[in-house]
Parts: C-alpha cells; structure tokens; sequence
C-alpha cells in the first residue's frame, strides 16, 4: 500500500511538471509567433521605405536628365549652387537612409 502510495505521488508530481512544460511551450510559441509577426512588418515597413526611395530617385533622375542633356547645364548647376546662400556644397550632407 505505501508502494501504490509512492506511485501515485510520483505520477502526480510528474503530471505537474508535464502541465508546467506544456504552458512554457504555449507562452514561448505565443512569443515566436509575436515576434514573427513583429519581423513581417518590419520587412512590409523596409520594403515599402525602400520602394518609396526607389521611386524619388527615378524622379529626380527623370528631372535631371532634361536638364543634362540640353544646354542648360551649367544654368540648372549655378542656380542651385546660388539657392545655398554662399554655403558651400561640401557642408551639404545626404539625408540619413
């Protein structure tokens, strides 16, 4: 009888640890599918930012491009360079990515 006893504490306490496993495994999935969802978006974000860039740069190109291939070259340059207010172009930095 203390043998059954013994068993039944046994399986008991094995029972515990089992439910206890079994709820870190749900919170851990609950945390990687969090944090899958966290690094879709992220990567909806970057790619959307990176087609939004993609498309102002083909417009500046596509603005640049008249001005170069006319003879108004060097007109379209010092009206840029005058619009700086005699700041020189190397204090001029690209925006951040």
């Amino acid at each position: 009888m203390a043998q059954l006893s013994a068993l039944e504490s046994a399986l008991g306490a094995a029972r515990a640890e089992r439910d206890e496993a079994a709820q870190c495994k749900r919170a851990f999935e609950e945390e990687v599918a969090t944090l899958r969802r966290v690094v879709n978006e992220t990567q909806q974000e970057s790619q959307s930012r990176q087609s939004m860039l993609e498309e102002k740069i083909q417009e500046l190109i596509s603005r640049t491009l008249p001005r170069d291939s006319g003879s108004s070259t060097s007109s379209g340059v010092s009206s840029c360079s005058s619009s700086s207010s005699g700041s020189s172009s190397t204090s001029v930095s690209p925006p951040p990515p």
